[in-house]
């Protein structure tokens, strides 16, 4: 007797699109730094929201670490397809730009932000006199 395959089936692109629209309305709250206003409970709390807006519209029933590791995937795919387009829009050489990027990738761009997906440019870290008070032996990193 064969067992039922564990695996569920992959991600509709309606339930991508979902889920980016998702992410985008609780982005704030998602990927706010922990503080005394933002505790690990409402991000739990927004994530099952999203959970719940993705699988209202799904035959599949997704938990919320599915949908944080298609959400990774995604922000994954769209810092690689953006870094590609600077670098091909950037190139020398004459020849033709590359084709423009997708609604869905600028859109997973702009919820990242443009450090996330450019990096900090032009950045120089200096250490001023006085702003180091403790010595270098007893940082701890």
């Amino acid at each position: 007797m064969v067992s039922p395959s564990k695996r569920k089936i992959n991600f509709a692109e309606e339930e991508i699109t979902i889920l980016i629209e998702e992410v985008d309305l609780r982005k704030k709250l998602l990927f706010a730094s922990f503080t005394t206003s933002i505790t690990a409970a409402q991000k739990k709390q927004a994530w099952e929201s999203v959970r719940n807006g993705v699988n209202a519209a799904s035959a599949a029933r997704r938990t919320v670490d599915e949908l944080k590791k298609k959400w990774s995937d995604i922000n994954t795919s769209a810092k690689k397809l953006g870094a590609e387009f600077r670098r091909k829009s950037s190139a020398t050489g004459g020849g033709p730009l590359p084709p423009p990027l997708d609604e869905r990738t600028l859109l997973v761009m702009d919820i990242m932000g443009v450090v996330a997906v450019e990096g900090v440019e032009h950045y120089v870290d200096t250490l001023e006199e006085g702003i180091l008070t403790m010595p270098m032996g007893q940082l701890k990193f």
